[in-house]
């Protein structure tokens, strides 16, 4: 997956197999790692039930290094914040 298909995608959400396709490592390493230290991925990482999912437009501005350093975990007004500055468009 490159990052213009990434950019094309009519979807909020990405899956850890979208994430880890494009970033090239085993889709269960992201897992493991959002369960243990989803801090140090560097890219916001959320549980939904069972599943992880990113938000797309902040893990392409991640990619572009266009996402700003944010303190993990974020809170409601940070996210807010990043939806309203077109960062993020998760919640």
């Amino acid at each position: 997956m490159t990052l213009a298909e990434l950019e094309a995608m009519d979807c909020n959400m990405l899956t850890v197999k979208q994430v880890s396709e494009f970033i090239g490592c085993d889709p269960q390493l992201v897992r493991d790692e959002a369960a243990k230290n989803p801090k140090y991925l560097g890219f916001m990482i959320t549980k939904i039930g069972h599943s992880y999912k990113i938000p797309r437009l902040a893990f392409i501005n991640w990619v572009k290094g266009q996402i700003p350093i944010v303190k993990w975990p974020w809170t409601y007004d940070q996210m807010k914040e990043l939806i309203e500055r077109g960062v993020c468009d998760c919640l």
